[in-house]
């Protein structure tokens, strides 16, 4: 497997599978199943971002020098590759309907890409980019029509887009009632329970919410990987903890049907997989 750190891991959405990625320059795809790798290939840079298209035909890995490569999810293959931005890749994420691609970089700035010729070509949506943040782009949501963007940044703001006019959308409560197709966004009113039951120096590193909006996977700077039921707004809900990590957890996600909960550590070059299993026993 990695033999550095590890950053990112893209869920396949249609089969128990996965594919990682980190600073060793490697990506891998795992099965859920046997927890043997399928295939690993090597790129030019190390990983931070990636994701599967809604398809599941295809993977997009977003590296530290700005360039996206795009990747056959059966065996690996590149299919394209292009440089959205000079600055590092911090997240990716396809649009639901599979007609865009959202990235988000170090220059502060948000990339919005049409996506064509199955997947193979892509052009900029508009003028292409999103401008508003004052710090490095950390986590993006569409909604579930693929009209809108949210996305927090390290500095810890939440900004609200609308992809069909390319604008900020203002003020933010007119996107009150938007349906969200993710929850990747550490910050929120529905993952705000997480943050309470933490304690002072450690911070919530990354969120997923499970395919059927009933849970709440968090990873943390310290390591713990904690399982919450969704919406998670009460002041110190209780949570199923793992902590297998010596520090900071760098991607959670549910597999396509919920059973299983992936996350990756970072430092750690880990890699792990923990069953869903009813009733949780809560902490």
């Amino acid at each position: 497997g990695h033999v550095e750190e590890v950053w990112t891991a893209a869920i396949s959405p249609s089969e128990h599978a996965f594919v990682t990625a980190g600073h060793d320059m490697m990506v891998c795809k795992w099965s859920a199943v046997s927890h043997k790798m399928l295939w690993k290939v090597y790129v030019d840079s190390a990983c931070w971002a990636s994701a599967y298209h809604p398809e599941g035909h295809t993977v997009v890995i977003g590296t530290e020098t700005g360039q996206v490569i795009v990747l056959n999810a059966n065996n690996g293959s590149q299919l394209a590759s292009f440089n959205a931005s000079h600055e590092k890749i911090q997240t990716v994420q396809y649009s639901p309907d599979g007609a865009m691609l959202a990235i988000g970089c170090h220059d502060n700035t948000i990339y919005v890409f049409d996506v064509l010729e199955k997947r193979r070509s892509y052009r900029r949506h508009g003028q292409g980019f999103l401008r508003g943040h004052k710090n490095f782009v950390l986590n993006l949501d569409w909604s579930r029509d693929s009209s809108f963007l949210r996305s927090v940044s390290g500095d810890c703001d939440t900004l609200f887009w609308n992809v069909n006019s390319m604008q900020q959308e203002k003020p933010a409560k007119s996107l009150r009632d938007v349906d969200w197709h993710t929850h990747n966004c550490i910050l929120g009113y529905h993952v705000i329970g997480a943050w309470s039951n933490l304690v002072e120096g450690e911070d919530l590193s990354c969120t997923a919410r499970s395919h059927y909006r009933d849970y709440l996977a968090v990873g943390d700077t310290e390591g713990a990987v904690r399982l919450y039921k969704y919406p998670c707004a009460a002041h110190k809900p209780e949570y199923y903890e793992k902590k297998h990590y010596s520090s900071n957890v760098t991607s959670v996600g549910f597999l396509f049907d919920d059973s299983y909960v992936i996350s990756t550590g970072g430092v750690d070059a880990g890699v792990m997989q923990f069953a869903v299993v009813e009733p949780l026993t809560p902490r």
